[in-house]
């Protein structure tokens, strides 16, 4: 029996390793949620833009949606239960967080950007969402990835030099 074609298409969109981030915003009384991404690329040098999607069906839409300042981190390869966590509706509370240009990020991580929504566009079932990076930091170390379906790492190809 033939898949159905959005779950063929999953599937075969799944060949393709990504990396793993949690985009983190602050919700309305001042606490901080997270959403696990791996729908991201950069955009631009000049200005540094970024985009990411928000499937329309997200329980979190209206926050990440709306939000005019958000935090992305990159996570590492040590930080699957992290990726895991922030997929769920009821464990998007950030507890361990840190500040970037007054912008929350996770204290996790391999790289942290601090952006500003810079524009949205429609996309079939999800929003585009393009942020314009106003400060970053990285570290070293492996990255989580995400390959068919299964979470990975690729170790850091720098790791050792002087």
């Amino acid at each position: 029996m033939e898949p159905e074609p959005e779950i063929a298409y999953r599937r075969a969109m799944g060949a393709f390793a990504t990396g793993v981030a949690v985009v983190s915003a602050v919700r309305e009384g001042g606490s901080l949620a997270g959403l696990t991404v791996n729908s991201l690329a950069s955009v631009s040098l000049k200005p540094p833009l970024l985009l990411w999607c928000l499937g329309r069906t997200c329980e979190r839409y209206d926050l990440y949606a709306g939000a005019e300042r958000w935090g992305l981190t990159i996570l590492g390869g040590e930080d699957e239960a992290l990726a895991r966590r922030f997929t769920r509706q009821h464990t998007e509370t950030i507890e361990e967080s840190d500040m970037l240009l007054g912008v929350p990020v996770l204290r996790a991580g391999l790289a942290h950007f601090a952006c500003r929504t810079h524009a949205r566009h429609e996309g079939g079932d999800h929003l585009i969402i393009i942020g314009e990076v106003i400060g970053f930091r990285t570290e070293p170390g492996a990255a989580l990835t995400f390959y068919r379906g299964l979470y990975g790492r690729a170790e850091d190809p720098h790791e050792g030099d002087a």
